[in-house]
């Protein structure tokens, strides 16, 4: 746990699928059948506002699926606001 666990009285993480590999883990999160209509939205719209539930991937995922993707190329960004 990390240092502010204890003083926001964090639960700890468990993963039920840790022993599986990364790919594997990331292809059971709730956020991964949507990532063709998430990338596609991305791709033809200025804005795009994610919704889903806590722990669904919106947050870790996505910025991975831009990046398989291809839009890190020539030095390009992701950003993820919270």
């Amino acid at each position: 746990l990390d240092c502010d666990a204890e003083k926001h009285r964090a639960l700890p993480v468990f993963n039920p699928s840790d022993r599986l590999p990364v790919e594997q883990q990331r292809k059971r999160l709730p956020i991964y059948k949507h990532r063709l209509q998430i990338l596609h939205a991305v791709e033809t719209h200025r804005a795009v506002v994610l919704c889903g539930a806590t722990g669904c991937g919106k947050s870790t995922q996505l910025p991975q699926y831009l990046d398989d993707a291809g839009w890190t190329a020539k030095g390009y960004v992701v950003c993820i606001t919270l």
